[in-house]
């Protein structure tokens, strides 16, 4: 009875051929799929801006590199937080709604829209802003990409060019501009 027990279990101990192919075949899948994604991450890392995936409960499922920065976090301390509390508590708050929530969030609107939105803010720093949302087709519905884009830079130049535009136009008015004539 005994030998037969043991020939039995080294029959099933014994690696089947199929068995090892199924299983070096999942390993190889397993190792493309972990490359994938270390590619993407570093992808989304790579973008300068700001950016951070949603749920739609607007918890952080994902940020990159320079959306922790932008809130003074390390990126650990990222992802499972409320998107807007995470803002309120950094030097770059936006205005709130009674509710908590980012004033004109363009994610609220990609969410029930599911089109992308986008809106200018301007936070506590005096620094401006395009923030767009997109939408994530995934099996969560609501889910939405954040991207934010400083433009404080280029509204300051056209600005500048605005002025200038204006002090151009005075020097060219014509001869019998009430500004050009003499008093005699």
């Amino acid at each position: 009875g005994s030998d037969l027990a043991v020939r039995v279990r080294e029959v099933f101990d014994r690696p089947r051929p199929d068995r090892i192919t199924l299983e070096r075949l999942v390993e190889s899948r397993t190792r493309a799929l972990q490359q994938i994604k270390e590619q993407w991450e570093q992808s989304f890392d790579a973008v300068q801006d700001p950016m951070a995936v949603l749920a739609p409960d607007y918890r952080i499922v994902r940020a990159n590199r320079a959306y922790a920065a932008h809130l003074g976090r390390e990126i650990v301390q990222v992802p499972g937080k409320y998107c807007y509390e995470l803002r309120s508590l950094s030097k770059n708050r936006y205005p709130l709604t009674d509710q908590g929530l980012c004033e004109n969030c363009p994610a609220a609107t990609t969410r029930e829209d599911q089109a992308a939105a986008s809106t200018n803010i301007t936070d506590r720093e005096e620094r401006r802003w395009v923030v767009s949302a997109y939408p994530v087709r995934t099996e969560i519905a609501g889910t939405v990409i954040c991207h934010y884009r400083d433009v404080t830079s280029e509204v300051q130049r056209l600005g500048q060019i605005a002025i200038a535009d204006k002090l151009a136009s005075v020097g060219s008015w014509p001869a019998r501009s009430p500004m050009n004539s003499t008093v005699p």
